[in-house]
């Protein structure tokens, strides 16, 4: 035999079988000789937990370290060959085996689910597995059973680290019949006592309850606003068994969790209450108006029917905001001064010019504003050149091909240069294709030039911040064609 075990060997019948993670293999030896009978390695993972034996078979599990699916054995006792073999997330916990089923925890916080296990013990065939999203077990977790129930722990911040004691009925396993924040380390059993050890290195010992609970809940939050989700806690005592909680006050039982999650999606106060109970009997709680769900700040924006226009400029905003507001202040010329508290004004500009606009939406929990600069682009016509550019250059080879106005009231212009003395930076020679983006008082916001080898082009396409597209065609009369 090679390699050393973490496990503890399980005896059986004149024999002792171990695992021995570091050369993979579960060994089968005489107890009274310590001569090899058998030997086996598995195909996924490695064996590193402890075996257990029940009837004929041996159980074992298997562990990898790059958290991939591992594997759970049913193995002959008599020669170690496989029987059955099932897929299970990592593992190194004892599998338990009660009531015709083997159990076995599983699984590692931060890499894969947690997931306590239940299979036939003779065909392997799966009976059930817990929903990870309740994190029941973890990969150090081994399961206890007794009295139809199986009582598992869970991982909580890290490694051999636990919180969270669970009783499931053994034989459906998706019904939690408790479970309590105190212990998770593996249970042991004994005279009606659950004994587990939990991060305050403390031991707990639970048993059966002596009377009915005592019911009563608390939560996190009780205000906020919608949608509005609330962490519930049951602080019954008196170890109940079975919750119902109406979350709404409809009458109708929302979750049988202990602790349930709740969303609010409206306004208004609601009444919740808990009903909990165990063998010896149950306990009501009604909380009227406990939880109160509220209306959200609002969120401001707005858009305009048109940006761009000659003076006199008609304009039609309309309110964007979100939440509800039920006041409104429109600033439409940028001087502070509030133009309209109507929702959805209509505005007339009489000069040129670039002019921001403001809003701010109001309702009963606040206000937001937004601002949006020089949104509105007011011009004249027939009032002589108010700016021009002179992008290209003066080479022979410098032309403007097109130019088209953007959303924004800038334009984008597009040509060839060959030339550096221009408006365009960058010019590679060979005659080169800029393009140009002005804002509306003629000032460059941004320009790119392209190097052409020959002026020859299947298709440029350049897209503006606007979403304007120019594109060249190289047909007959190699036009640009500009979209803003």
């Amino acid at each position: 035999m090679a390699g050393y075990s973490q496990g503890t060997p399980a005896y059986d019948d004149g024999r002792f079988y171990l695992t021995a993670w570091s050369q993979n293999y579960l060994y089968c030896v005489d107890a009274e000789t310590g001569e090899q009978v058998w030997s086996m390695t598995s195909g996924s993972g490695l064996l590193c937990g402890s075996a257990s034996v029940s009837g004929d078979f041996v159980y074992a599990t298997t562990y990898d370290f790059s958290c991939q699916g591992c594997t759970m054995y049913a193995l002959s006792k008599e020669d170690g060959s496989v029987i059955w073999q099932q897929t299970t997330n990592p593992t190194d916990a004892t599998p338990s085996v009660a009531y015709g089923n083997v159990y076995v925890s599983s699984g590692c916080k931060g890499y894969t689910d947690h997931i306590t296990y239940c299979f036939n013990a003779t065909t392997g065939e799966k009976i059930w597995e817990t929903d990870p999203e309740d994190d029941i077990g973890g990969w150090t977790c081994s399961v206890a059973v007794a009295d139809g129930k199986v009582f598992v722990g869970s991982e909580s911040s890290g490694y051999f680290m636990y919180s969270r004691l669970t009783a499931l009925d053994a034989e459906t396993g998706g019904a939690i019949l408790w479970y309590n924040n105190l212990g998770g380390a593996t249970p042991s059993i004994s005279d009606g006592m659950i004994f587990t050890v939990s991060d305050d290195h403390r031991l707990y010992a639970y048993g059966a309850p002596a009377s009915a609970p005592t019911v009563d809940f608390t939560a996190y939050t009780t205000t906020g606003a919608a949608p509005f989700t609330v962490n519930f806690e049951d602080i019954s005592t008196g170890f109940p068994t079975s919750w119902a909680w109406d979350l709404d006050g409809d009458g109708t039982v929302d979750s049988t969790k202990q602790d349930p999650e709740y969303t609010y999606e409206t306004t208004g106060t609601y009444t919740v209450t808990l009903t909990v109970a165990n063998g010896l009997g149950g306990d009501t709680i009604t909380k009227e108006d406990f939880i109160e769900v509220i209306r959200p700040e609002p969120v401001a924006d707005f858009t305009a029917d048109a940006m761009s226009g000659k003076a006199p400029f008609t304009v039609t905003f309309t309110d964007l905001s979100i939440q509800s507001p039920t006041e409104w202040a429109w600033d439409f010329n940028g001087d502070g001064t509030v133009d309209s508290t109507e929702q959805n004004p209509v505005y007339t500009y009489e000069t040129k010019g670039l002019y921001t606009v403001s809003l701010t939406a109001t309702n009963d929990m606040g206000s937001d504003t937004i601002t949006k600069e020089k949104y509105i682009n007011v011009f004249t016509v027939g009032s002589g050149i108010e700016w021009q550019s002179y992008p290209g250059g003066t080479g022979t080879q410098d032309y403007l091909y097109s130019s088209c106005q953007a959303d924004d009231g800038g334009y984008v212009s597009v040509g060839f240069t060959d030339s550096n003395d221009g408006g365009v930076e960058g010019n590679h020679g060979g005659t080169d294709v800029w393009v140009v983006k002005y804002d509306a008082g003629g000032n460059i916001s941004w320009q790119k030039c392209l190097a052409v080898q020959d002026r020859i082009m299947d298709l440029v396409s350049v897209r503006h911040r606007m979403g304007g597209v120019c594109r060249w065609f190289p047909d007959t009369i190699r036009r640009w064609q500009c979209n803003g």
